[in-house]
C-alpha cells in the first residue's frame, strides 16, 4: 500500500465533514449547490483564510479543515460533471459511481 491512514483519524474526519454539512444545511441543499471553478476557489480562499486566523484554536481548527474538505470535495463532484476526467487510482470507480447515482436517482 502505498499511503496509510489511520482509521480512526479518518472516521472522524468523514464524521467532521457529515457533520459541518447538517450545520450547513439553513443555507441550502449541497446537491443544489454547484459553483463555477472561480466560485469555488473563493470559497476555498475564504476557508483557508479561516483556517489560518483559527490555526492556535483546535475546535476552530477542526471545524475549519471539514469545511474545506466539504468544498473540495464539491470541486471533486463537478469535476466528475463537467470535465473530462483522467485515469488514475479511485477515479475509475468515482466515475462509476456517480455514472450510477445519474442513472439510478434517489
Amino acid at each position: 500500500m502505498i499511503y496509510s491512514l489511520d482509521r480512526l483519524t479518518t472516521e472522524a474526519f468523514a464524521s467532521a465533514m457529515t457533520v459541518e454539512l447538517m450545520a450547513n444545511e439553513t443555507k441550502g441543499q449541497w446537491k443544489d449547490w454547484n459553483p463555477t471553478p472561480d466560485e469555488a476557489l473563493r470559497e476555498l480562499e475564504r476557508h483557508v483564510d479561516k483556517l489560518k486566523a483559527s490555526i492556535s484554536d483546535q475546535a476552530a481548527t477542526l471545524e475549519c479543515a471539514a469545511d474545506i474538505a466539504n468544498i473540495s470535495m464539491k470541486v471533486y463532484e463537478r469535476a466528475l460533471q463537467q470535465w473530462a476526467v483522467p485515469e488514475g487510482p479511485g477515479v475509475r470507480l468515482a466515475v462509476e459511481q456517480e455514472k450510477t447515482r445519474q442513472l439510478c436517482p434517489e
